[in-house]
């Protein structure tokens, strides 16, 4: 049996250099916090929540500027509340110059006080004369879209001199493979703006960067700018279905794992919801946290458990994680000349204390003590 403990759920953030008319660069962030995040409380037939978020902007370990806003939500929907696919969108600005920053975004929940954080190191450099100003992303505060979603970018090239120039930019995948390249002379303006709009269905599934290189009118390089991005197919029709499947092994049936691997996508989505509407605590809702726990789980697994031979979550202690959540204390006995690394995990409340050794120095750890039916 899993124990639920309570769970963060995914917040969208995405930070961009930009510049306005005057080419004075400013930094916006754009944000995006699932309903089911927010606390939401009962005003007569109302359901109300607010949340603050803040923008801090430090040079040298010292603050230098910052901007905040609280925003207010009602619906008199329930449900909305509590749904992971209802969203509140909004953005922060601040006007900066040129320099190195830190710059950090802030959002909290004025109900629970839940509070969530974002830290990004930017260098900003003075305008030159032939410049690529900036890239934006125009698809939302994710750069995860989907094969159904539409890809929107927006380059701002800027030629103060008007001296022309030419524009090189492609879509290059992670295997190397280019997407719609494309050249083009640029003539007799001190500022330009190229839009892109595609749909993501014409890209693989895959990570990409948008690649811009700026010449001059003689060809030669004189800046280039990467943006990164990826496009995945539609949780059902992709090998992410067949993976979180196949890492249902240790609460799934012999016969639910057949039906889940081998049924056809169309079906998937039925017997997805089938499949956990059976385990969900509070059924009649968006969130199934016995879900949530156990995704959350299996993903800790994978990011402290794997080596170049086992994923996290094939690993002893990955399966331990998994089925028993964290444990109360470890003990740690790192590797020593006559002896071999080894941790003790304990679990007071179920009386366990499982020993786990490393035996061939890979970071491989084995349980030697398995209790009955635990794995």
């Amino acid at each position: 049996m899993l124990i639920i403990p309570f769970l963060l759920g995914i917040i969208d953030v995405d930070f961009q250099i930009e510049r306005d008319t005057n080419l004075i660069p400013y930094i916006v962030i754009q944000y995006r916090i699932p309903y089911s995040e927010i606390s939401f409380f009962k005003k007569d037939s109302i359901f109300e929540a607010q949340y603050s978020s803040a923008l801090i902007v430090k040079q040298n370990n010292q603050q230098i500027g910052g901007k905040s806003i609280r925003r207010s939500l009602e619906t008199d929907d329930y449900l909305k509340t509590i749904s992971p696919n209802e969203y509140s969108v909004c953005s922060l600005k601040q006007e900066l110059s040129s320099g190195d920053y830190k710059i950090i975004f802030n959002t909290w929940d004025l109900q629970s006080n839940r509070r969530w954080s974002w830290e990004r190191d930017i260098s900003i450099t003075e305008i030159a004369s032939l410049d690529i100003g900036s890239i934006i992303w125009l698809s939302g505060p994710s750069r995860v879209i989907t094969t159904r979603d539409t890809i929107k970018l927006k380059i701002k090239i800027y030629d103060t001199e008007r001296a022309g120039a030419y524009i090189d930019y492609y879509f290059m995948s992670t295997n190397g493979i280019i997407y719609f390249e494309n050249d083009t002379l640029l003539n007799g303006k001190k500022e330009y703006i190229i839009n892109i709009k595609l749909q993501a269905f014409r890209f693989p599934e895959n990570r990409y960067q948008l690649r811009v290189h700026l010449k001059d009118i003689d060809g030669k390089e004189i800046q280039k700018r990467y943006l990164d991005f990826e496009v995945q197919e539609p949780f059902f029709a992709s090998g992410r279905y067949i993976d979180r499947v196949k890492q249902l092994q240790y609460i799934a049936t012999p016969k639910e794992m057949e039906e889940l691997l081998n049924a056809r996508v169309e079906k998937r989505e039925e017997l997805w919801d089938d499949f956990w509407g059976k385990r969900d605590p509070t059924s009649g809702d968006e969130v199934n946290e016995f879900k949530d726990v156990y995704y959350k789980r299996v993903d800790y697994t994978q990011g402290h458990f794997s080596t170049g031979l086992t994923e996290g979550w094939k690993s002893d202690r990955g399966k331990v994680y998994i089925v028993l959540g964290p444990p109360d204390y470890i003990e740690r006995h790192p590797f020593e000349m006559e002896g071999k690394a080894y941790q003790i995990w304990y679990y007071y409340d179920r009386g366990y204390r499982l020993v786990f050794i490393e035996r061939y120095n890979l970071g491989e750890y084995e349980l030697i003590n398995p209790p009955r039916g635990l794995l």
